[in-house]
């Protein structure tokens, strides 16, 4: 699966989730249910014969199939039924494409830069910031990280939708999640 569908996915698991408990329904029912979702979102089919292999791994036993259409139903009702959800991962293209098209050729640059996404996801981050402060906190990160020079505001001064401050908490929040807290 591609890093969108699971970007969509972790996304329609948190809007899912942000308002219910964890003991109104099945983890693993919703996450396979967001997976369903999020491949039909991104145009690619997905067998319900694969959906029951996810689903069974993590189960871990033989189950009956889950409720894919109580649960798409549920999540494009709470989203109102506007399924386009954006992903840090196509900004992460849309700026380095335009400021520094030599690191998209950088494997070592793109992994670490889609590593620091996928875990953004750790936390439901996407709730709260748009996708494309996300894609640029996590190209902050990893320029700086490997000492790459740069100038943020080059990035920044192309998109004006880009509130400078806004970004700044958004680098607090994403660097939180690498803290460790020893008690």
């Amino acid at each position: 699966m591609s890093r969108e569908i699971f970007g969509i996915s972790m996304t329609l698991f948190y809007y899912y989730t942000y308002l219910k408990s964890f003991k109104d329904f099945d983890r693993s029912e919703i996450s396979v249910s967001c997976v369903f979702l999020s491949c039909k979102i991104d145009f690619n089919f997905l067998k319900f014969e694969d959906v029951m292999m996810i689903y069974e791994s993590l189960k871990k036993k033989k189950t009956p199939p889950p409720d894919l259409i109580k649960f798409e139903i549920e999540i494009m009702d709470f989203l109102g039924f506007e399924i386009n959800i954006d992903t840090p991962y196509k900004y992460i293209y849309y700026y380095l494409e335009r400021h520094r098209p030599e690191l998209l050729k950088d494997s070592k640059f793109k992994n670490f830069v889609f590593n620091l996404i996928n875990d953004s996801y750790r936390k439901p981050l996407c709730l709260f910031w748009h996708p494309r402060y996300i894609a640029l906190a996590a190209l902050f990160y990893a320029l700086d990280i490997l000492n790459i020079t740069f100038d943020i505001k080059d990035f920044i001064n192309f998109d004006k939708t880009v509130n400078p401050e806004m970004l700044e908490l958004c680098l607090d929040n994403l660097v939180k999640i690498f803290e460790l807290k020893i008690i």
